[in-house]
């Protein structure tokens, strides 16, 4: 059984060494990642990083 989900989050960074810090950081603390990243053009040539981030609860059922 999946439990609720009671939190969302989207995060970003511009670099994926960056994310995957941000990411696993918050892995650490409870949250999972909720489907791929995303890439976001930003300016010349650079690129934005996104995951979409979330926190489930076992008490909320």
């Amino acid at each position: 059984m999946e439990f609720p989900i009671v939190e969302y989050k989207a995060v970003s960074a511009n670099g994926l060494p960056l994310l995957n810090q941000t990411v696993n950081d918050l892995i650490s603390k409870g949250w999972e990642p909720q489907g791929g990243i995303c890439t976001l053009p930003h300016g010349l040539g650079a690129v934005w990083y996104a995951q979409a981030m979330i926190r489930r609860d076992a008490d909320a059922i």
